[in-house]
């Protein structure tokens, strides 16, 4: 059972800044689930980098569609955002330069407050500007993730007719990186404990993308990736396939790339970082 269920009185209503919060709420429950775990140092340090691009993402596309709307309290509320993305900053300085001096306690007590905090008491007074604003709406949907903070432009963000792989035996990772995923509106996010199960998935169905782990329990990475290279399916054959793993020395990411794996990303991982090179191998396959 989740530690905070989605409810009704959470919903402004706003398609876009709603499901920006219900990713908020998975969020909350994924810190929830990895606190006193064996891999809570690991998990935190991706959900802390995940959360950084969530806030950047979601707050310009809160802004952009007060923007549109007109809204009068724009300015106040760009000033909380600012306050409340530099928080998350300061949590990651802190996590990066003294191990241990942030927990995920004190990740899941700061969602908590900002659950409570902003979206009921800030979220709910500009929704009368913007509800059944479609120009608004539109607005919000056009802000592309990968494009935050001077990033480059993705050559493909054609996320609802994405069908996607996760293969990871860290339950913490593969939940994030469906959270990651759906958040942006990948159509069909589908993850696998084992490379055993991720190929009986790929069996099952045809998938564009697979994100894989470098070390799981039975095969390794390189292992599964020349297996599916060397599929008689075509499909399988020429899947898109990222590797993001904790194992990033320069001779795990030459074995992964001789393989054939399209990006080789390091654990933790930011969502932006993510989006870009999944962005990249899918369009890079259906070309």
């Amino acid at each position: 059972m989740a530690y905070i269920e989605w409810q009704d009185c959470m919903s402004t209503g706003i398609p876009p800044v709603d499901n920006d919060h219900k990713t908020l709420v998975s969020l909350i429950n994924q810190v929830h689930s990895c606190i006193g775990s064996p891999d809570e140092y690991g998990s935190l340090g991706s959900l802390l980098l995940v959360l950084a691009d969530y806030t950047d993402y979601h707050f310009r596309r809160e802004e952009r569609l007060q923007e549109e709307a007109g809204y009068p309290g724009l300015e106040a509320h760009k000033k909380l955002h600012a306050r409340l993305t530099g928080q998350v900053r300061e949590m990651i300085r802190r996590f990066e330069t003294t191990p241990g001096s942030v927990r995920a306690r004190d990740l899941q007590k700061f969602l908590e407050d900002w659950l409570v905090d902003h979206i009921l008491r800030h979220d709910m007074p500009y929704t009368r500007f913007v509800l059944g604003n479609q120009a608004a709406y539109d607005a919000a949907e056009a802000v592309s993730i990968s494009q935050l903070r001077g990033g480059a432009p993705s050559p493909r963000e054609d996320w609802d007719s994405m069908r996607v792989l996760v293969v990871d035996d860290n339950t913490h990772f593969r939940i994030l990186m469906e959270t990651v995923l759906s958040g942006v509106g990948v159509g069909i996010v589908k993850t696998a404990e084992s490379a055993a199960l991720g190929y009986e998935l790929l069996a099952r169905q045809p998938f564009d993308l697979v994100i894989t782990d470098w070390w799981m329990a039975g095969v390794n990475g390189v292992e599964f990736v020349n297996r599916l290279r060397a599929s008689m399916d075509p499909i399988v054959a020429n899947v898109g396939i990222i590797m993001v793993t904790a194992r990033c020395s320069e001779d795990v990411r030459a074995q992964a790339l001789a393989a054939g794996v399209d990006d080789f990303l390091a654990k933790p991982v930011s969502a932006r970082e993510l989006l870009q090179a999944v962005s990249r191998a899918v369009s890079a396959h259906r070309t």
